[in-house]
Formats: C-alpha cells, structure tokens, sequence
C-alpha cells in the first residue's frame, strides 16, 4: 500500500493506458506480409527472437519488452489489480481491449475531432512535465549534513507506531449490498474494539489478512510503509487508541496502536532524503517558469460582463438592492 508521491508542484498526470499514446509514444506496428527490403527479414527475425510478439490486435502488435515498459507506467491505485497470480494476464486483456478501441477510433477519424486532439496534446503536456520534475528529483542531491539537520529539527514527525490491524476486504464481484454489509461489520468491530474488547482475538477472528494468525500484530511501523491515507490516520493516534475505520481501494482496515516511540535515523533517513528533494524541486520549478517568460493577455482573463434582464432581483444580505436592468461586472455592479 506504500503510496510516495510529491506534493509540490504536482502535475495530475492522465494515465489510463491510452495516455501512452498521448505522450507521442508509438506502437510497433508490423505486417508480414508487407514488402521488405534486402536483408530485412532477417534482421526482424533476430529482433522477435530477443524480442518476441506477445500479443497482436488488428495491424498493432506488443512485444516483450513494449509489454513489460507498459505494464511498469500504470499508477499505482491500477497496478494493484495486476498484482499476483493472473496479473499480467489480467494486464494482457486489458491491454487488448484499449488497441481494438484505439484502432476502431482510429477508422472513425475520432483522432482528428477537435476536441479529442485537444486531450491527447494536453496529456502529452502534463506526461512531459511529470516526466520533468522526475527528473528534477533524479538529479537533485542530499547530504548527510542535510540529511542530520532535518532529523534534528523534525524529531516530532519520526516516530514509530506499534499496532494491532484489522482488515476486511471488498468482494472483487461484490454488489453494493455485499459492500455495505462489510461496512457494517467492520462498524460493529471498531465499536466492540472502542468498548474494549481484546483487539487481538477481534483480529484472530475477523481479519482476513496474512498477520491475523498473529493477533494483527504488525510491530513497529513508520511512516510511509501503509501509504499517505492510512498514515494521515495512524500517526494521530496514541497508545490504546483505536483508529477510526479507514477505507482503502478494496478493503477496510481498523488500527490500535499498543506503542510508540521515536524512529532512528537510519529507519527515517528514506523519508528525510524525498521530503528535502521534494523541496528542492518546489524551489527550482518556480525559477524555471520565469526562465521561459510567461506572458497572459489580461484583457482576455478579465471577468465578463454579465447583462440581468429587468425585473430580475439582486439581492444583499438578504434584501432586493436592483431590480433594473443591471450589468454585473467582476465582483461588483453597475448600472
């Protein structure tokens, strides 16, 4: 459930799979019985041996390696559902499904509509300014002086939590009734846990997960090993305090924290280094704009004129102030 993400200047990135191809990457696109020069053949062979076809829809085809690069840039909320046995499988047929509609959109022209081609040049943006700042990131450097004066200062943020987990998860088919009827017994749970019940044997009992044998025991945690969502709740928490019920995409979870102490430099260190480049990147993303001397058009930005027809009432504080015919400019109105 690990989630790192920065939080300074970030750029929503569009990513269902089809935003690959608004990034400009192309698919390998191959037709055998398509004439070839000299020598071609055997040159495209050698490359399907190293490189082998995994899958063809229509003229595209994906190979090994296109497959693997594609299957590594889904977010990661999507990359859950890939994970385990059937993943890439499941990835495959996922995959099929995006080229047969890209393909037929294709044969309409829909890549020609207006308002399509507009989408794909914004994603091609937004892709390439992920892809900028991830560079950012990549080249900015920590020291161990940085590193220490961050941890001295921030001792507050480094801590680690001993908990106890519950966790229920959605049915993968489930209806809306089967998911509600896990909302209501996990509501049942956190309620029996806040009246005092031994969490543990609620654990033993209820959890569906690898740790339930042991009681939800999950030792010592700090921050960032269960994602942002789920830290944003646990680390509010005090030992014998339960957490509230906290949802994540296909289960639920409920925390008691049993211990708390202060997290060594060496457990912090990983956190420490993205909080100071994420620092980094948020100073340097501001210089960079006025390096490329932004311009706006005002007149353009400016709030429009609004005609209100006569007889229709303003009012103010709860009171007609015009009735007229008025023209509501910016905040403001006049006549």
């Amino acid at each position: 459930m690990t989630s790192k993400k920065s939080k300074c200047f970030a750029v929503p990135v569009v990513i269902i799979l089809s935003a690959v191809g608004m990034a400009g990457l192309s698919w390998a696109q191959h037709s055998p019985e398509s004439p070839t020069s000299t020598g071609a053949p055997a040159r495209a062979n050698l490359q399907l041996e190293n490189d082998p076809i995994v899958l063809r829809v229509g003229t595209r085809v994906v190979t090994a390696s296109e497959f693997n690069r594609l299957m590594s840039v889904v977010p990661p909320d999507q990359q859950r559902q890939y994970q385990g046995p059937g993943g890439r499988q499941a990835f495959a047929n996922y995959l099929i499904q995006l080229l047969a509609l890209s393909q037929a959109a294709e044969k309409e022209k829909l890549d020609h509509n207006p308002m399509v081609t507009s989408q794909m040049e914004l994603g091609r943006l937004q892709l390439l300014a992920f892809a900028e700042q991830k560079a950012i990131l990549d080249r900015a450097t920590v020291t161990e002086d940085q590193i220490q004066k961050f941890y001295n200062t921030n001792q507050s943020r480094f801590v680690e939590l001993h908990l106890l987990h519950i966790s229920v998860p959605f049915s993968k088919e489930g209806s809306s009734q089967e998911s509600e009827h896990t909302r209501q017994t996990m509501q049942q749970l956190h309620d029996r846990a806040v009246a005092g019940a031994d969490f543990g044997r609620l654990a033993q009992e209820y959890s569906k997960d690898s740790d339930a044998a042991l009681g939800g025991d999950l030792g010592f945690m700090g921050r960032g090993k269960l994602g942002e969502a789920v830290d944003n709740v646990i680390f509010q928490l005090q030992p014998g305090q339960v957490s509230p019920i906290v949802e994540t995409p296909g289960s639920m979870h409920i925390f008691k924290a049993i211990g708390r102490r202060p997290q060594p430099l060496t457990g912090a260190r990983e956190a420490i280094v993205e909080i100071l480049k994420n620092q980094m990147l948020q100073m340097s993303v501001p210089s960079l704009v006025t390096e490329m001397k932004p311009a706006l058009n005002l007149d353009f930005f400016k709030a429009p004129a609004l005609e209100i027809p006569a007889g229709v009432k303003i009012l103010k504080d709860g009171r007609v102030v015009k009735e007229e015919q008025t023209t509501v400019q910016g905040t403001g109105f006049k006549k």
